[in-house]
């Protein structure tokens, strides 16, 4: 795993789905060095690469696109992510943070 750990390791992750009303939350939980990949200031922006640098960053642009809300806690030693996906035929809840 190379994105909640250092390269090559195999640090263990967790996710958790569950059925809401009108939406599905689903938790990501990773035992890696403390990160907030959703705080603005270390998002990656798509047109800062310098050419030739492999893609990425995108799949923030994604989550948050297609998330009624997606938030950032640190959890004892782990860090958590914590997504609300409306259901289909549902509108997206007001988010909460």
């Amino acid at each position: 795993m190379i994105h909640g750990d250092a390269a090559g390791s195999e640090g263990p992750v967790w996710v958790t789905l569950a059925s809401r009303p009108g939406v599905i939350e689903v938790i990501y939980e990773d035992a890696g060095p403390e990160f907030d990949p959703l705080a603005d200031a270390q998002a990656p922006r798509a047109d800062s690469r310098a050419p030739g640098e492999p893609s990425g960053g995108l799949g923030l642009a994604l989550v948050r696109g297609l998330s009624a809300s997606a938030r950032y806690a640190r959890v004892g030693e782990r860090n958590r992510i914590t997504l609300r996906l409306p259901t289909a035929g549902t509108s997206p809840p007001a988010a909460a943070s």
